[in-house]
């Protein structure tokens, strides 16, 4: 066969290929069976291998050679999660808000259109385009950062590598596995000796994080293209959606636009039902604003965008018989009990324990050993125990007694009294707050006061080598557990006493040379931490990350912190009684005095947090978005010391927006608003002319 021959039968296989690719995610309409596809597959595989010089770039087996590497990156536009609702009264109160907040902020009285998708089970996904070119793929993380899985996401044959127009594109998708694959793989898993995966979306997690792309091809991963975030977006969803269809984009057909919340909730129920029929899972529904323009008026709080909601379906409960309860001890000292059941499966997911949150709701609920449960997953993520099939209780079953002692330290376990905080109006005209005891009345949480109890140490450890906290990376869990074990720690400061052990913890299995050195660099580097780091690190009870660092602004340094006096904790900015109390009490210990003056023997030297005598910027609103030359965490504090407010989302409310490259929506919604836009250097430029 001559080479204009082989050209035109690869080509062939292609545009063959690609058509039903496009058919199966645009229409679900199949011109061609599983079978046939693959054997085509085959065939363009063989011909490209022995003829690479006619593989098309953006040829339908597209696959990178190297492994995955999954690095972190951050994303341009950030990846909101969504506010979800269960019950048709959340929805509704949502529905009036949003209208509420239309008519008084933006005097529109007209019925808002929703349009209507469902929520894939699946892996959300960012996924961008330079130039027509399928560029990168970025998993949603924490929403800031994800990691790059575009080798992997390249495998999926429905999502097109190259697009007819050559547009800079960033969209929001998610991946998934159909039944159909799912049960094909499980099927395969299991002849082999192998075990098979427990639900669909686990096993989509785990084929997007195989190192080797020809297994993820193998896998058939499939996803669904939702969203287009930045400058391309169209003036409605359901145009976008339109747009992201013709480009050749996989899109969900099973949508409903409307202004009618009657027929949003008719779309609803008729969705619980008919989703079993469907090939891929769905867990609820997403209802969104269609008018582009209305989301960017309404914008973003910190965690959900204003403009959406995701409808959970009703969650679904199994019965299994109660086995026996484990006591575990948080780092604050309070007892957990854990019910352990008999295995069950629960929504795909294999269940032997579930949450029972103190010995009140064991109580309440009347729970003996042996009784028959009634379990669901709150969220449709934590197996709690919602009810007892008492009319199944039979002669075997047991009592259950709170236990009254610590079940780590042994000591005794206590339930703390109950306190009502009062208000008095003072001559002065100044209100005083007052703590008064309520009779009888008793915290439902038992708590070991031991403070050298070794689940409240091992716990409290944790938390301090936290990200949120010192970051110390390289001593997680398991190796503090180590570390206990064999006596290098017993508190806090001998982290940083660690180094003395070093012959020996090399010595140790699974503690290699470069693991060793990088835990050491890290606990050296966290010495000079920032204050307000080390300060939520203690876990000072009710001083969590936004207080710990109020206090770090105020005190300065970690000397006159640990030098306050109740007075001057009172001058401190939104610090309340509660506070103030535990706050003291904390202070006032001998046993946290001396932990201080461990570490700062240990070499520990914070750094301090400052506050400008003045705040030229006091009252001024600013959204940060792109990617900025200087972290977006150093922007935001330096910010907030000359008075600005920095936040969220854009709206008629927001007076700047820095900017830095690859600014997406936001930058567009401040345009489209008329609010200035600023570069880095114009910022500095601004903060340097006004202070």
């Amino acid at each position: 066969m001559d080479e204009k021959k082989i050209l035109e039968q690869i080509t062939n296989l292609q545009n063959e290929l690609k058509e039903a690719s496009r058919a199966y995610y645009n229409s679900e309409i199949s011109v061609m069976t599983d079978g046939q596809f693959d054997q085509k597959l085959d065939q363009l595989l063989a011909l490209e291998k022995e003829y690479p010089q006619f593989k098309a770039p953006d040829s339908i087996t597209v696959s990178v050679g190297a492994p995955a590497t999954f690095a972190a990156t951050e994303h341009t536009t950030r990846m909101y999660s969504l506010d979800k609702c269960n019950k048709t009264e959340d929805l509704t109160s949502w529905f009036e808000g949003l209208k509420k907040e239309l008519v008084e902020e933006y005097d529109i009285t007209t019925a808002p259109k929703y349009c209507v998708e469902l929520k894939i089970d699946g892996l959300a996904m960012s996924f961008i385009y330079k130039k027509g070119i399928f560029t990168q793929a970025i998993t949603r993380g924490d929403g800031v950062t994800g990691d790059d899985v575009t080798v992997n996401v390249k495998q999926i044959a429905g999502l097109p590598k190259k697009l007819s127009q050559p547009l800079d594109l960033e969209l929001r998708g998610e991946v998934y596995l159909s039944r159909s694959q799912f049960k094909r793989i499980n099927t395969g898993l299991v002849d082999s000796g192998t075990e098979a995966f427990m639900n669909a979306r686990n096993a989509a997690a785990g084929t997007i994080r195989l190192k080797d792309p020809k297994v993820v091809a193998s896998r058939k991963l499939d996803c669904w293209v939702y969203d287009l975030v930045g400058p391309s977006s169209q003036p409605t969803h359901q145009e976008t959606l339109a747009l992201l269809k013709e480009l050749g984009f996989p899109v969900n057909p099973k949508t409903l636009v409307t202004t009618e919340e009657a027929a949003i909730t008719d779309f609803l129920s008729d969705m619980a039902v008919a989703r079993e029929e469907l090939d891929y899972d769905i867990d609820g529904m997403v209802i969104k604003l269609d008018e582009d323009s209305l989301r960017q008026r309404l914008g973003f709080t910190s965690k959900f965008p204003k403009w959406a909601m995701a409808w959970k379906f009703a969650t679904e409960q199994v019965e299994t018989t109660l086995l026996r309860i484990e006591n575990a001890i948080g780092r604050t000292g309070v007892l957990t009990p854990v019910a352990i059941v008999q295995e069950v499966l629960l929504l795909n997911t294999k269940i032997n324990r579930a949450s029972l949150h103190n010995y009140q709701q064991v109580e309440r609920l009347g729970l003996q050993i042996n009784d028959t449960v009634i379990i669901e997953k709150g969220g449709e993520i934590i197996p709690q125990i919602v009810g007892v099939a008492l009319e199944k209780r039979g002669p075997d079953n047991k009592e259950i007694a709170m236990p009254a002692t610590c079940p780590s330290c042994g000591a005794k376990l206590v339930r703390l009294p109950q306190y009502k905080w009062l208000s008095r109006k003072q001559d002065d005209g100044s209100t005083l707050k007052i703590k008064e005891l309520i009779e009888g009345k008793f915290e439902a949480d038992q708590r070991c006061t031991n403070n050298y109890c070794p689940a409240q140490v091992q716990g409290g450890l944790e938390h301090f080598v936290s990200k949120k906290a010192m970051n110390i990376e390289g001593l997680g869990p398991r190796q503090i557990e180590d570390f206990i074990e064999a006596g290098f720690i017993t508190s806090l400061a001998d982290i940083y006493l660690l180094k003395n052990y070093e012959t020996k913890i090399r010595a140790m299995d699974r503690y290699g040379d470069k693991s060793v050195e990088n835990l050491f660099a890290s606990i050296e580097a966290s010495k000079t931490q920032m204050l307000d780091r080390l300060l939520h690190g203690l876990g000072i009870p009710n001083i969590g990350a936004r207080m710990s660092n109020q206090l770090a602004l105020a005190v300065g340094t970690l000397d006159v912190f640990r030098r306050l006096e109740v007075e001057d904790i009172k001058k401190i900015p939104d610090v309340g009684p509660i506070v103030t109390e535990t706050l003291t009490e904390w202070l006032a210990s001998q046993d946290k005095q001396n932990l201080l003056n461990d570490l700062v023997a240990a070499g520990v030297t914070p750094t301090a947090l400052t506050k400008p005598t003045s705040q030229p910027f006091a009252g001024v609103n600013v959204v940060l978005t792109g990617t900025l030359a200087k972290p977006r965490g150093e922007w935001k504090f330096d910010l907030e010391q000359l008075g600005f407010k920095v936040i969220g989302s854009v709206s008629q409310k927001t007076n700047y927006v820095l900017a830095g490259e690859k600014a997406g929506s936001k930058k567009t919604a401040a345009e489209k608003l008329g609010i200035q836009v600023l570069t880095e250097e114009q910022m500095l430029q601004m903060i340097k002319e006004k202070s």
